[in-house]
């Protein structure tokens, strides 16, 4: 579904109208960007809306080709109108805010500011740190805030008296829905069997389930000025005693779906910044342990390891091989956005049939191995320690260094940002280190598929699997990258 028309009409409220120049069309190599009233830049093909020109382009895939910006001396907005004096808001004990003129009681003070009727502005609280965000983010935040208050005032729900076999089996979830317009959120009670969706009461803006996937279902609103910014989903875990299950706990989750209405480039921005912070941290934390490498001698054990690497791997272990190699771009940005509408949440459910789970996608008996070594502090429980970010970014350099030190010295000596590298590394993340080290003398070739398996006799060969995990790290990298990524070479009939 398009959503390039709702997009422009929520973020031209308020302002003056947009203004093309008198110019011929792009032509279909050029990708068509307007530049709004506000300065502003909007990609009417993608929906994406940036206030760098760069930044849109880089998420919209358009790389270093050429581009027509319409554009034109703007309409002058008009003049703000004055910001009321902010209200007097007390932080309570338990960290909750709280407005003695109405009694009103929030977990944040966006929220609380919102509820009272407050119109000025005031940053979204994002861990320690108080920082403005979009007003899309500011809505996904606040309904995360709220649904988990909701959960906390009516307690464990005592409706699931067995676990549901599979999704299909009927599940009471909570919808929040943003309305652009008034920016309120509202909250649907319904019960999900797999697209099935009951309404208690009917809905007025038309919740449909566009696409079936447990936490991450895509939901979808009749009326363009509502979005679904966060769902209630109860998730089950077995408890054993030995192989016998012997109860099912529940854990009600607060999670916000992943759909085409949320991809815009304001969330992926964020996403990206949360992505890299998280991995700075963990880097951070690795170097203040004073962790060495177990590839290099005399070297750390975030020196050998790139993180751009690791954001590269975060990308390619939750795209398809079709999306990351059709669209790269959008498949990038798709897992950033994921990140941005979900700080410290994103693919905290996200399992495999094989068990890997998580942001970082590591099974437990690679985890657990990282986990046994005392001085990288890793969380001891698999879980905990994948739905922690900064300690899943941690285990992945370790993880990383130690596959280096198992690859032949003609790797090791690489510098850590060579991308032939990181080529080794994913592959060797995704399929052991084993085949690697004796595939690199016929890398290319396997990789490219000049050589297929039956004529590679002597030498170890790449699973499929493998394979296509490197071709999809090709496809990402360039966008990871952007500045820092190599200028292909020139064929030689051009040089």
């Amino acid at each position: 579904m398009s959503t390039s028309r709702p997009l422009l009409s929520f973020f031209l409220v308020g302002c003056a109208a947009l203004v093309l120049a008198s110019a011929e069309p792009a032509s279909a190599q050029e990708p068509l960007i307007l530049q709004m009233a506000d300065g502003r830049y909007y990609h009417p093909a993608s929906g994406l809306i940036a206030s760098d020109k760069s930044i849109l382009l880089k998420h919209i895939g358009a790389g270093q080709t050429a581009i027509k910006v319409v554009e034109e001396v703007k309409v002058s907005a008009p003049a703000p109108a004055p910001v009321p004096e902010k209200p007097l808001v007390l932080r309570m004990a338990d960290g909750r805010y709280y407005h003695p003129g109405s009694g009103t009681i929030a977990p944040d003070e966006a929220s609380l500011l919102a509820r009272i009727g407050w119109s000025g502005s005031v940053g979204t609280v994002i861990g320690q740190n108080t920082r403005p965000v979009a007003p899309i983010l500011n809505a996904v935040y606040r309904a995360q805030d709220e649904l988990r208050e909701r959960i906390k005032s009516q307690g464990k729900d005592k409706r699931y008296p067995m676990a549901p076999v599979g999704q299909d089996t009927p599940r009471n979830v909570t919808i929040a829905v943003w309305n652009k317009v008034t920016d309120q959120i509202s909250y649907v009670e319904g019960v999900k069997s797999g697209r099935d969706l009951e309404i208690e009461g009917g809905s007025p803006v038309g919740i449909s389930v566009r696409l079936t996937n447990w936490i991450n279902s895509d939901y979808a609103t009749s009326d363009p000025n509502h979005v679904v910014v966060a769902v209630r989903y109860p998730i089950f875990h077995e408890i054993k005693e030995g192989t016998k299950v012997i109860r099912y706990d529940v854990e009600e989750a607060v999670y916000t779906p992943y759909n085409k209405t949320l991809h815009q480039a304001d969330v992926i921005v964020e996403g990206e910044r949360i992505l890299d912070e998280t991995i700075q941290k963990a880097a951070q934390d690795l170097k203040n342990r004073g962790i060495g490498s177990r590839a290099l001698s005399g070297k750390g054990v975030t020196d050998t390891v790139s993180p751009d690497l690791i954001k590269a791997l975060v990308v390619i272990e939750h795209v398809g091989s079709s999306e990351a190699r059709g669209n790269p771009a959008a498949a990038t940005g798709k897992v950033f956005a994921t990140i941005g509408l979900n700080p410290g949440q994103a693919y905290n459910y996200a399992g495999s049939s094989a068990g890997a789970f998580g942001l970082a996608q590591f099974i437990p008996s690679t985890y657990n191995r990282l986990a046994a070594r005392p001085e990288l502090g890793l969380i001891p429980d698999f879980q905990a320690g994948m739905r922690d970010h900064q300690n899943a970014m941690k285990a992945s350099y370790a993880y990383l260094d130690a596959v280096l030190g198992e690859l032949p010295a003609a790797a090791k000596n690489l510098p850590a940002e060579n991308t032939k590298l990181f080529e080794y590394l994913a592959a060797a993340y995704n399929g052991g280190s084993s085949k690697v080290k004796t595939a690199i003398q016929i890398w290319d070739e396997q990789i490219s598929g000049e050589l297929q398996p039956h004529q590679i006799l002597t030498r170890s060969r790449l699973h499929g699997e493998t394979i296509d995990y490197v071709k999809k790290l090709r496809a990402v990298l360039p966008v990871i990258l952007g500045d820092k990524a190599p200028t292909p070479p020139r064929p030689a009939s051009s040089i």
